[in-house]
């Protein structure tokens, strides 16, 4: 029985799966751990594909957030994407 992602009902689901598949620090209030999900964001190497900038534009992802997930991916040997990395 898999629930995922169909709306405010799936909410739980939605918290069980990330449980069961999320690298994302624990400390992430419940705001930015719903925005990077919504975003695609399951995993550090996902959120990883974007930079800094992108993360806070993100509506309930602010500073604290971007606290929490820095030294994160430093642990995997990641970092937030370029933010110079589509130039025209």
């Amino acid at each position: 029985m898999e629930m995922m992602g169909k709306g405010p009902a799936s909410l739980g689901a939605t918290d069980a799966t990330d449980a069961l598949e999320s690298d994302l620090p624990s400390g992430l209030s419940h705001p930015a751990r719903r925005a990077l999900i919504a975003t695609g964001c399951v995993r550090l190497d996902q959120v990883a594909r974007l930079s800094e900038q992108e993360i806070l534009q993100l509506h309930g992802v602010g500073p604290k957030a971007v606290k929490l997930l820095r030294p994160a991916l430093d642990a995997q040997g990641l970092t937030f994407a370029r933010e110079d990395r589509t130039s025209s």
